[in-house]
């Protein structure tokens, strides 16, 4: 029985074919290291990004630890979360004197014309005070355009929120005054907050 002869083309074509075969599983598990490295590099780009992103949302201020939560700064105020649109050190260009209240009721007086009962100025200082356990009242400076609330001028009882350039909180005779327009208004609030609290030292 005779031999079948194989052409040295023959034999170099199946080794060819044996040395694509063993190339294209090479490719496969080169591709398949790449895969997991760029899986690998996002993972690890997700984890520093939140290491960095929760660096950044917190802080530390006079022994208060603020967090951000997306919608303020939060921080632990005799066991209650308060929230805060700015922090502490955002504010100390903000000038606000420092006001002892003796009353666990006040008044918030304003003009109608500025502001009313459910505005969020009013509704946001409402909700700090009580904090400390004091009750804050709206009122109005005038009786024109007031409706049913109490009429109060300066006294020592009552803040007056007024819609000015002065930017600041003072005091004017027997009362205190928080003084300034949108942003401005609500650092000052902020400010004067932090003080009766006792976060920012009376004297900054």
């Amino acid at each position: 029985m005779k031999k079948k002869k194989y052409s040295k083309e023959a034999a170099n074509s199946s080794n060819q074919v044996i040395q694509s075969r063993n190339i294209f599983k090479n490719k496969g598990l080169w591709g398949l290291f790449f895969i997991i490295l760029m899986i690998g590099s996002v993972l690890s780009l997700g984890f520093f990004n939140s290491d960095n992103n929760e660096g950044a949302n917190k802080m530390e201020y006079n022994g208060y630890l603020f967090v951000n939560n997306g919608q303020g700064w939060i921080t632990n105020i005799q066991g209650q979360q308060v929230a805060f649109e700015y922090l502490p050190n955002e504010l100390q260009d903000t000038k606000a004197e420092n006001l002892k209240i003796n009353n666990n009721e006040i008044f918030l007086a304003y003009l109608p014309e500025e502001f009313n009962e459910n505005s969020y100025e009013i509704m946001r200082l409402k909700g700090l005070l009580s904090i400390k356990g004091i009750s804050a009242f709206p009122a109005c400076l005038q009786d024109e355009g007031c409706r049913d609330l109490p009429i109060k001028q300066c006294g020592e009882n009552t803040i007056i929120i007024k819609a000015g350039e002065q930017n600041k909180g003072y005091f004017n005779g027997k009362c205190y005054v928080l003084e300034g327009k949108n942003n401005d208004l609500i650092k000052i609030m902020n400010k004067f907050i932090y003080k009766i609290y006792g976060i920012i030292d009376e004297n900054e």
